[in-house]
């Protein structure tokens, strides 16, 4: 019997101590857990940074370059310093054009564009005009071909006339030593839909 009465008395303390226990516990935790505005503020603050990193994952989703991309672009500049090499010529930068050329075309768009000293000479100077540049194939990443679509202008100094002659050109390219070398041109102006010549 006393068996009985001691362990429903050690019972009911124990109760009692789990009680106390739990009271604690509920009332720390009721302290430190933050009041409804400062959860609203924090809901926003996360739906801020939230739509922060969003805005900023799409803008390098359409900033940063492809490699594709990339390459046209590189592709498109040296075309353009191509044309500007071969076709844009004074007296004072014959020889440096020259000298440039040697890194942007092959030895035999070399001798058809440096091979006469006419620039040197004064008597004529050319320019180009209006150019636009169509990369055909971008598939190889080692060879590609341009359309080159230009107005070449070309001033005779010493009877003052200015010519001006479209240009409709198909220009291949090769990579070497990582860079766009111009290899060979094929003018495609009286060919049908030249945009396909081959």
């Amino acid at each position: 019997m006393d068996t009985i009465k001691t362990f429903k008395y050690f019972s009911i303390v124990l109760l009692f101590l789990l009680l106390l226990f739990n009271g604690f516990f509920f009332f720390s935790n009721q302290t430190n857990a933050p009041t409804e505005a400062e959860a609203n503020e924090l809901e926003s603050q996360v739906s801020q940074l939230q739509e922060e990193n969003d805005a900023l994952e799409q803008q390098v989703e359409y900033q940063s370059k492809t490699e594709r991309e990339a390459r046209f672009d590189e592709l498109e500049s040296q075309t353009a310093a191509f044309m500007n090499t071969a076709f844009v010529h004074t007296t004072d930068n014959y020889a440096k054009q020259k000298d440039k050329a040697e890194n942007i075309m092959s030895d035999q768009l070399m001798d058809r564009f440096f091979s006469a000293e006419m620039y040197g000479g004064g008597e004529v100077t050319t320019d180009i005009a209006n150019d636009e540049y169509f990369i055909k194939n971008m598939e190889d990443s080692e060879q590609a071909q341009v359309i080159v679509r230009l107005d070449h202008q070309i001033h005779y100094t010493e009877t003052g006339t200015d010519e001006t002659s479209p240009v409709l050109m198909k220009v291949y390219f090769e990579r070497q030593n990582g860079t766009w070398v111009a290899q060979r041109m094929e003018d495609i102006s009286d060919t049908e839909g030249g945009f396909d010549a081959e």
